[in-house]
C-alpha cells in the first residue's frame, strides 16, 4: 500500500459534497475563507491526512479522494463549499467524493459490482459538485449545452486517510449515518412536496416561487431530498425566502441514486429532526453569514425532490408513512400531459391521491391550451385539484396572448393563487388543532 502526506500535493478545491470540513482542517472558518477565495488549500489541511492507494483498496460511494483533472469535459468548474466555484484545470489536484448518478438528462454513472481499486485509477468527473464515478453513458443535453456530452477523465490519486484517528474518510461513515438508529421524526410542520417527471421541468423554480410568496407571512425551511449532491438549489431556496435550507449531503449522502433504502430513510429522518429541533444542526453546517444566528423551527417545510418519481429513492420517500404524514400539498412538475398521467398513475399505485391531500399539476413550458385540455378530465374526475401556472399574470396586461389565456382559463391558478390556497389550508388546520 502506498501512502503520501496530503501536504505533498497542491490542493486547489474541495467538493461541496464534503460537508464535514472538521475532518480536513483544525481551523474550519479559515479553510472556508480560503475555499471561497479560491486559494490553495493544502497549507490549512491537517498534517495527519494521508493519500492512500493500492490494489487492495477499493472505491466505495462516499469515499473522499484526491484527484487530478486530465482534460476538459462537460463541466469546466467544480462547486465548492457554500456554492462557490473553482475552475477545473488539467494537471491540478482537487478533493472530490466517489458517487453514482442516474440522471434522466445528464450522466449515468455506477460502480455497481465493478471493482475499482485505488491503483492508477481513472474515473470521470460526473457531477459538478465534485462527484467522481464510473460513467456509463453519454448526455446529448450536455453536449448541446456545453459542446461535450462526456465527463472529463480524472486520475484518482487515492483515498484520504486520517492517520491520527485511523479512519478512511467517507462522507457516509464519518457522518455516523451508516450506524445511526434514527427514529421516525415527530412534530414535523405542514409540508409541501414538489415532484417531477424528469430533470429541468421547473421543480426548483416552483419551490422558489412558493417560498417567495409564503415567506412573507410564514417561516419556511426547504430541503432538497433526492438526486445528486449540489448546493446550488439550496442557494436558490435561501434567496427566495427560506429561513434556512439543507440537502441530503448535509447528512453524508453524495447521491441518492442506488443508495440503500434504509440508509436513505435514515438520512431524511435526520434532516427532519433538524427541522423539528434546529438547534441540533451542527454549527459548521450553517452558512457562514448566519452561523451565529439561532435557527428557528419553521412553520412550513418545502421538500423538493430531484429527478423523477421513479428513481433516486423518491419511491422510498413516497412509501414511508412517517415522511408523507405531514404532507398537505403535492405539486407535480412535468414536461407534458402524458408524463403527468404517468406520474399520477405511479402515485395512485402508492395510494397517494387527491382524496388524502391537495394535488396539483404545474403548467409546463408548452402550449397551455393543449395541456389544460388534456388535464381537465383528471380534475373533473377528482384526481387533481387543479393546475398551477406561475407565469399566469396576476394583473391582466394591456394585451397579448397571456391575457387572453388568463381570461379563458380562470381555473388555472397563478403563483399568488396557489400561495393563497396553501395559506388557507394551513390556517384551517391551525384553527382545527386549537
Amino acid at each position: 500500500m502506498d501512502h503520501t502526506s496530503i501536504k505533498s500535493y497542491e490542493v486547489h478545491g474541495i467538493s461541496s459534497m464534503m460537508r464535514d470540513l472538521d475532518w480536513l482542517a483544525d481551523d474550519v472558518p479559515a479553510l472556508e475563507t480560503e475555499i471561497l477565495g479560491m486559494q490553495r488549500l493544502d497549507p490549512l489541511l491537517r498534517p495527519q491526512l494521508e493519500v492512500r492507494s493500492g490494489a487492495q483498496l477499493t472505491a466505495r460511494v462516499g469515499d473522499v479522494v484526491l484527484f487530478r483533472a486530465l482534460q476538459p469535459g462537460a463541466y469546466s468548474d467544480m462547486e465548492t463549499t457554500w456554492g462557490g466555484r473553482v475552475s477545473l484545470v488539467s494537471g491540478r489536484t482537487y478533493i472530490g467524493v466517489i458517487c453514482e448518478r442516474n440522471s434522466t438528462k445528464f450522466f449515468t454513472a455506477r460502480l455497481g459490482e465493478r471493482r475499482c481499486p485505488y491503483d492508477k485509477l481513472v474515473l470521470q468527473f460526473i457531477a459538478q459538485a465534485g462527484g467522481i464515478g464510473y460513467c456509463t453513458g453519454y448526455s446529448p443535453a450536455l453536449a448541446k449545452l456545453t459542446g461535450c456530452g462526456r465527463p472529463a477523465d480524472v486520475e484518482v490519486l487515492g483515498v484520504l486517510y486520517d492517520a491520527s484517528r485511523q479512519v478512511y474518510l467517507n462522507t457516509i461513515s464519518i457522518s455516523g449515518l451508516a450506524s445511526d438508529d434514527s427514529q421516525p421524526p415527530v412534530g414535523v410542520p405542514p409540508t409541501l412536496l414538489i415532484l417531477g417527471t424528469t430533470t429541468d421541468v421547473g421543480k426548483t423554480t416552483m419551490a422558489c416561487r412558493l417560498l417567495h410568496g409564503l415567506s412573507k407571512t410564514l417561516r419556511c425551511v426547504a430541503i432538497k431530498a433526492s438526486g445528486t449532491g449540489w448546493y446550488e438549489d439550496s442557494i436558490l431556496h435561501l434567496g427566495s425566502g427560506a429561513s434556512w435550507a439543507m440537502n441530503f449531503g448535509f447528512v453524508g449522502l453524495p447521491t441518492t441514486y442506488w443508495t440503500d433504502a434504509a440508509l436513505y430513510t435514515r438520512a431524511i429522518y435526520t434532516l427532519y429532526r433538524y427541522v423539528v429541533h434546529p438547534g441540533d444542526l451542527p454549527l459548521y453546517k450553517r452558512p457562514p453569514n448566519s452561523r451565529h444566528e439561532q435557527p428557528r423551527r419553521p412553520q412550513v417545510l418545502i421538500v423538493e425532490h430531484g429527478g423523477d418519481v421513479l428513481g433516486a429513492n423518491v419511491p422510498v420517500f413516497l412509501d414511508d408513512n412517517c415522511l408523507m404524514a405531514p404532507v398537505r400539498v403535492v405539486i407535480v412538475c412535468s414536461e407534458s400531459a402524458l408524463s403527468l398521467a404517468g406520474a399520477l398513475a405511479e402515485m395512485r399505485s402508492r395510494r397517494i391521491g387527491a382524496r388524502h391531500l391537495r394535488l396539483y399539476a404545474a403548467m409546463p413550458q408548452v402550449n397551455p391550451e393543449g395541456f389544460i385540455d388534456r388535464v381537465t378530465p383528471y380534475i373533473d374526475r377528482g384526481e387533481l385539484h387543479g393546475i398551477v401556472d406561475i407565469h399566469k399574470p396576476e394583473h391582466e396586461p394591456a394585451g397579448g396572448w397571456r391575457r387572453e389565456y388568463a381570461d379563458r382559463h380562470s381555473q388555472a391558478l397563478s403563483a399568488n393563487d396557489i400561495v393563497t390556497e396553501i395559506e388557507r389550508i394551513l390556517t384551517k388546520e391551525e384553527i382545527l388543532n386549537k
